[in-house]
C-alpha cells in the first residue's frame, strides 16, 4: 500500500483551483499587483498567438491598423527621398511627385544599376566593331581564327587587302559577345518598364519616355533578328552597326547633346539668313 506524502495532497488539492484566485484577506496593494500581472499574462498569451498564427478573431479596425503600420514600416524616409531627387537632378531630370515606399526605392536602384550595364555595353558594341570580320570577308569559319590576309582576299591568294591591321575575332564569338550585351539591353528596359508601371503610371507621371523606350526596344528586337539572320544565311549586310548608334541616342546624355546641337544649328541658321 502506498502512502502520499504531504506535497502530493496538496498539489492534488490545487490542481482544479483557478490559478488566478486571490486570497479573500489580501490588502490592496497585494490586489493591485495581482490585477498587472494577470493583465501581464494575458497580453503574453495574446501575443504567443498571433505570433503562431492561431488568433482568428481580429476585428476589421485591428486589421486596418496592422496595414497602416505595414505601409509605415516600408515608406522611404525624407533622406532617401531627397537621394533620390538629387540624383535625378544630376542627371538633369525633375519630377513633382515620387513615390513613398521602399518598394519603389529598390526598383529604382536596380534600375540604375543596370543602366550602368546597359552603357557598358553600347560600348562593348561599338569597340566590337573595330575587330569583326568584315562582312565582305570569308565568314563561313564561325569560330575559326585568321589572320584578316587569310580571310579577306580580293583578286587571289597573292593579292593584298589593305586592312586595319587590328586582330580579327571569329563571327561566333562576336555573335555570342553580341547577344550578351543584348541581353543586358533586355534587363534595363524590362527594368525600367517596371517602375514606370508599377509606381508611376498610378499618377500619371512620365518618369520613363515612353517614345525612347519603345526606340529602343524596337532596336533590341531587330539586332536579335538580325544576329540570328547573320549567323543563319551569313548575308552581305547587316542592320546592327545602325542599331548600336540607335541604343547611344537612346542614352538621356547623347540626347541631350543632340537637342543642343540642332538647337544650335537652328540658331547659326537664323544668323545666316540675314546675310
Amino acid at each position: 500500500m502506498m502512502f502520499k506524502n504531504e506535497e502530493e495532497e496538496e498539489n492534488e488539492e490545487n490542481e482544479g483551483a483557478d490559478p488566478w484566485a486571490l486570497e479573500e484577506n489580501a490588502d490592496e496593494e497585494a490586489k493591485e499587483r495581482w490585477v498587472l500581472a494577470k493583465e501581464l499574462w494575458e497580453a503574453r498569451e495574446q501575443l504567443d498567438k498571433i505570433k503562431s498564427g492561431q488568433d482568428m478573431e481580429g476585428s476589421e479596425s485591428d486589421e486596418g491598423d496592422d496595414m497602416e503600420y505595414e505601409e509605415k514600416d516600408t515608406k522611404m524616409s525624407k533622406y532617401e527621398r531627397a537621394a533620390w531627387m538629387l540624383e535625378d537632378a544630376i542627371s538633369g531630370r525633375g519630377f513633382e511627385w515620387y513615390p513613398e515606399s521602399m518598394a519603389a526605392r529598390k526598383v529604382y536602384l536596380s534600375y540604375r544599376a543596370r543602366e550602368v550595364a546597359y552603357y557598358k555595353s553600347i560600348a562593348v558594341m561599338f569597340i566590337l566593331g573595330y575587330f569583326e570580320v568584315p562582312l565582305w570577308c570569308d565568314t563561313a569559319q564561325s569560330f575559326a581564327f585568321q589572320s584578316g590576309q587569310e580571310r579577306c582576299q580580293v583578286g587571289g591568294p597573292e593579292s593584298i587587302a589593305y586592312l586595319s591591321g587590328l586582330p580579327q575575332i571569329p563571327p561566333g564569338f562576336t555573335m555570342l559577345i553580341e547577344l550578351i550585351c543584348l541581353i543586358t539591353v533586355y534587363l534595363k528596359l524590362r527594368s525600367e518598364r517596371k517602375l514606370q508601371k508599377k509606381f508611376f503610371d498610378k499618377k500619371k507621371v512620365a518618369y520613363i519616355n515612353g517614345t525612347f523606350f519603345a526606340v529602343c526596344y524596337i532596336a533590341m528586337l531587330t539586332s536579335v533578328w538580325d544576329v540570328w539572320i547573320f549567323g543563319t544565311f551569313r548575308p552581305s549586310a547587316r542592320l546592327a552597326p545602325y542599331m548600336r548608334v540607335v541604343f547611344m541616342v537612346c542614352i538621356p546624355a547623347v540626347n541631350r547633346l543632340l537637342k543642343a546641337l540642332v538647337g544650335i544649328i537652328n540658331e547659326w541658321l537664323s544668323v545666316v539668313s540675314f546675310w
